[in-house]
């Protein structure tokens, strides 16, 4: 699977579920399917998609991604809809992240240089146990 290859599906708006994990699909790949406004479960673990803004306009009740806290957490909080992340309910996830901020910060207050702040913080993020056992990656 490829960007160029999800071309031909661009015209499928009624699509409910996608699955490209374990794919070098990017973001171009997925802007093919901005339209689709059925879309509630979606997968794209382990690709090259780093770009969630087009997820807004999804009616996503559920979501597997490579979950980065700095670049997707606002643009998931926005998606009122999802109901699980990474194989976890929504708020589970949430309360996680949340409680891993809170400790990065507790932490951090001590540090003085960024290399010290860099180390604490979590990564990659809640779920990522139970994704990468779903996704495992390619060899």
């Amino acid at each position: 699977v490829s960007d160029t290859g999800l071309a031909y599906f661009k015209d499928c708006t009624s699509l409910m579920f996608l699955g490209l994990s374990v794919t070098k699909v990017s973001d171009a790949g997925l802007a093919h399917f901005k339209d689709c406004k059925e879309l509630t479960r979606l997968v794209i673990a382990r690709t090259k998609i780093t770009d969630l803004s087009l997820l807004k306009e999804m009616p996503l009740k559920e979501l597997d991604c490579d979950f980065r806290p700095e670049r997707d957490a606002e643009i998931l909080r926005s998606i009122k809809t999802l109901e699980q992340i990474n194989r976890k309910p929504a708020a589970e996830f949430w309360k996680e992240f949340d409680e891993q901020a809170a400790r990065t910060w507790d932490r951090s207050r001590a540090c003085r240089s960024p290399t010290c702040i860099f180390s604490q913080l979590p990564s990659p993020g809640p779920g990522a146990a139970q994704r990468d056992a779903a996704y495992p990656s390619v060899a």
